[in-house]
């Protein structure tokens, strides 16, 4: 296989580098926090045919596709074809290290990057950028790569905004710390979504709020917890600032940590007027709940009745909390909020089924995306 053949000449040229196991149970959160600092990158290598007699390699981010209609743009050849994993021979691939390529958003990656080689055995190569290039004489391209997803509306409420949103000029938008919605290539869909149609947005890192997901689901008592969500949170923008700074041209984005909101003198004032809510509104206390009970249904088996309601108020603390804030942005006059994921309590307060909700989460207009996979050629 390439990988195995690229193993083989780093070895052999005593060429610097690590080989980083990783573990089967890892999730592909868990690889990406892993690898993913904010000096590192998850990459890939693959071998391209072009014009029908020439063989190259190029290093890529793993956070794209490769779309060949750009590509061959970008190289201004006739016809490429793109050779996921073959098997190799030696006069072949001698040929194929005399023409190695990486990708110009790579090559600025200042430090390590990370190469999948083995997916079954959990393999990483580790080996910095400069290195790489000096060692296989690498060209800087611009490969113009496509983002592996593509973000579409999957519901906006109340739908009488649906034709006028877009007018407004910012919006913000809300990240959840250790969740698949956010690994970097979605990451990048959702950017690229806002990007096209807002000249400013508030990215909303999720720090704080987070604590009550790790006290209920591993465990950790509420000050270690707290400082574990706060790092995470300042990890994750250290991480992804330059992903951001991709799309500067087209938006202007800034950050607030929910930390930061609860710190507002009319944060509390929200938060205490919504409990109040909860308790008073049966049907509304019904949904809170009801979005919790959706959340961890599939914990419900391995924990007692005791349990399952501290994971059930835990969740509504984490809401109620959650849409405080949101009403600090609001009245700050940021009407928009869009996020990957779905809010079912939330769409029924702008829908107008609580009447006695708070005017600024009524008033808000959410934007629920979702994610599809992009086409290779398109």
């Amino acid at each position: 296989m390439l990988n195995t053949k690229i193993i083989e000449f780093i070895k052999s040229n005593n060429i610097k580098h690590e080989i980083v196991q990783y573990s089967s149970t890892f999730s592909d959160v868990q690889l990406e926090e892993m690898v993913n600092t904010s000096t590192t990158e998850l990459a890939n290598a693959a071998v391209f045919k072009i014009d029908d007699w020439k063989y190259c390699c190029a290093f890529i981010s793993a956070s794209y596709d490769i779309n060949q209609n750009h590509l061959k743009e970008a190289l201004k050849v006739k016809h490429i074809d793109l050779i996921k994993d073959v098997n190799i021979e030696v006069s072949l691939f001698n040929s194929v290290l005399t023409n190695i390529w990486i990708d110009q958003d790579l090559a600025t990656v200042v430090e390590e990057v990370f190469f999948l080689i083995d997916v079954k055995q959990r393999i990483l190569l580790k080996i910095k950028t400069s290195i790489l290039i000096e060692s296989f004489d690498a060209n800087i391209v611009n490969f113009k790569l496509s983002s592996k997803y593509r973000a579409k509306i999957n519901f906006l409420s109340p739908q009488s905004n649906r034709e006028n949103f877009e007018e407004h000029e910012s919006c913000f938008f809300g990240v959840s710390l250790e969740n698949s919605n956010f690994v970097r290539p979605k990451l990048m869909a959702s950017l690229d979504w806002i990007s096209r149609r807002f000249p400013s947005c508030l990215v909303l890192i999720g720090d704080s709020i987070h604590r009550i997901t790790l006290e209920a689901t591993q465990g950790l008592d509420p000050i270690e917890a707290h400082d574990k969500a706060l790092f995470l949170g300042s990890i994750f923008l250290a991480r992804e600032r330059n992903i951001f700074k991709k799309f500067e041209h087209l938006c202007n984005f800034n950050f607030v940590f929910c930390s930061e909101v609860q710190s507002y003198p009319d944060y509390q004032i929200y938060y205490t007027k919504l409990q109040e809510i909860f308790e008073q509104d049966i049907s509304f206390k019904a949904s809170i709940r009801a979005f919790g009970e959706n959340y961890h249904r599939k914990r419900r088996p391995q924990l007692s009745e005791k349990q399952w309601e501290y994971y059930i108020d835990k969740s509504s603390q984490y809401f109620l909390e959650e849409f405080a804030i949101f009403a600090c942005l609001k009245r700050r006059n940021i009407p928009v909020f869009v996020y990957p994921g779905y809010f079912s309590t939330l769409t029924e307060i702008v829908d107008g089924k609580y009447p006695n909700a708070l005017r600024e989460l009524k008033e808000l207009t959410v934007v629920s995306l979702h994610f599809r996979k992009r086409s290779k050629r398109n």
